[in-house]
C-alpha cells in the first residue's frame, strides 16, 4: 500500500476509534489523543513503536496512555501468538477507560479496511479471539 493510502487509512482508523470512544462516553482528551496516535505507534496496527518510545520524557497523560497501550515485538524465542497472549494479559490489567482505547483501536483497525485479504482475516480473527480478554 502506498504511503498516502496507508496514511489515509490510519487517519480513518484513528478518527473512527476516537468517534467510538466519544460516542460511548469517553471524552477525556488525553485518552482520545492517545487513541488517535495509536495507529502510528503500535506495531500490531502497522505502526512504529519508536515514534512514541523515542520521546525523552513522558510529557502528559496522553503519552503515558499511548506507551501503555502499544503492543511490543515478540521477545527472543517467543512466537507472535505468545507475544499477543502476553499483550492481552497486560491489557486486561489496565483501567477500563484505558482498555477501551485498546479495544476501539483494534476494532477500528479491522473496520477501516485497506489490508490485504489474508492480513484482514488474521487481524479479524485475532480481534475476535481476544475480544473477551480486552472487554472483560
Amino acid at each position: 500500500m502506498g504511503d498516502f493510502q496507508d496514511g489515509e487509512r490510519r487517519v480513518r482508523q484513528a478518527a473512527y476509534a476516537v468517534q467510538l470512544l466519544a460516542r460511548h462516553g469517553i471524552t477525556e482528551l488525553d485518552l482520545l489523543l492517545a487513541a488517535f496516535q495509536l495507529p502510528w505507534c503500535d506495531p500490531a496496527l502497522g505502526g512504529h513503536r519508536a515514534l512514541a518510545a523515542k520521546r525523552p520524557v513522558v510529557r502528559d497523560w496522553a503519552d503515558a496512555v499511548l506507551l501503555a497501550t502499544m503492543s511490543a515485538e515478540p521477545r527472543p524465542g517467543q512466537d507472535e501468538d505468545g507475544a499477543w497472549a502476553s499483550y492481552l494479559h497486560h491489557v486486561r490489567a489496565m483501567p477500563p477507560q484505558v482498555r477501551a482505547v485498546v479495544l476501539t483501536s483494534r476494532y477500528a483497525d479491522v473496520a477501516a479496511g485497506g489490508h490485504a485479504p489474508e492480513e484482514a482475516a488474521r487481524r479479524h480473527a485475532r480481534l475476535v479471539a481476544g475480544l473477551d480478554a480486552l472487554a472483560a
